[in-house]
């Protein structure tokens, strides 16, 4: 299969994967901002400002490495899923840490809790199948696609059940909580390896992953800069009126153009060598 239909099926089946998430994700707002108060949604966006910034600091590029490394041995993608659960381990204590200061810095005494609930079911999360890499780097979107649209149907009757029994910020949080768990044990279902702990990291991973730190870092702070001020500025009810209106507005560009650059990267790499074919299909791309 040439790179351009490997890039046409990718493209296609996470367009398949971010609609079919999409409709879940609006048919199941339009429920939930029904059952829940706005201030649920701000109080929960606000909580993630925080931890998605963690979550990136976590994200370390190591897929990257994987995925552009000619020949990836089972101990690239042990020392890659060991170093991954130890910075995240890091990162999480230190965030719960903190969860005090933050509560208090935006006002909102209930956000303490929210944040060491979320981070830990987002550490839990770093134990997920590195062997996913691999369908990524063949450009094999649709297990990961059909795993993603499981996983969001099971979170959105999650969070929408217990909403219309208890309508607060809980519902939100548990689901997801839920979603992460569903996701880590997922992964070792849609491929089969095994990974383990190995503690011989390569230098060369750790190189190739500060400067994709780097440009992760400043192109989150760019991204949630205005969420930022929202919420250290106005009520938990105006940061999720906000939050909501914001999730409606980028679907042209998340749901359209997002999916046809995830597939790009795995796809050229293994053009790295060919600068020539490198260039020409990239221009086609």
């Amino acid at each position: 299969m040439s790179i351009q239909q490997k890039l046409t099926h990718a493209y296609l089946w996470n367009l398949v994967g971010r609609w079919g998430l999409r409709f879940i994700g609006i048919g199941s707002t339009l429920v939930l901002v029904r059952l829940l108060p706005p201030e649920a949604f701000g109080i929960v966006a606000t909580a993630t400002i925080y931890i998605g910034f963690f979550e990136t600091l976590s994200a370390i590029g190591v897929k990257r490495y994987l995925i552009a490394h000619t020949d990836l041995s089972n101990r690239d993608l042990n020392t890659a899923w060991t170093l991954r659960i130890l910075i995240k381990l890091v990162l999480t204590i230190v965030l719960i840490a903190s969860s005090s200061l933050i509560a208090s810095f935006v006002g909102e005494p209930d956000l303490e809790l929210i944040i060491i609930v979320i981070s830990i079911s987002g550490f839990l999360g770093a134990f997920g199948n590195i062997g996913l890499v691999k369908l990524e780097k063949d450009v094999n979107f649709k297990p990961m696609v059909q795993l993603g649209i499981v996983v969001k149907i099971i979170t959105a009757v999650t969070t929408l059940g217990i909403a219309y029994i208890h309508p607060t910020y809980w519902a939100l949080v548990i689901g997801s909580s839920v979603g992460a768990l569903l996701n880590m044990f997922g992964s070792y279902i849609v491929y089969k390896y095994t990974p383990r702990f190995d503690w011989r990291f390569k230098m060369a991973m750790i190189a190739n992953s500060t400067w994709l730190l780097l440009r992760g870092v400043l192109g989150y702070s760019k991204n949630r800069f205005d969420l930022f001020l929202v919420s250290s500025t106005f009520s938990s009810q105006q940061v999720g009126q906000y939050k909501i209106a914001q999730d409606f507005s980028i679907l042209p560009f998340s749901e359209l153009i997002g999916p046809a650059t995830w597939g790009l990267f795995p796809a050229l790499s293994h053009l790295k060598n060919d600068k020539k074919q490198l260039y020409l299909n990239t221009y086609k791309f």
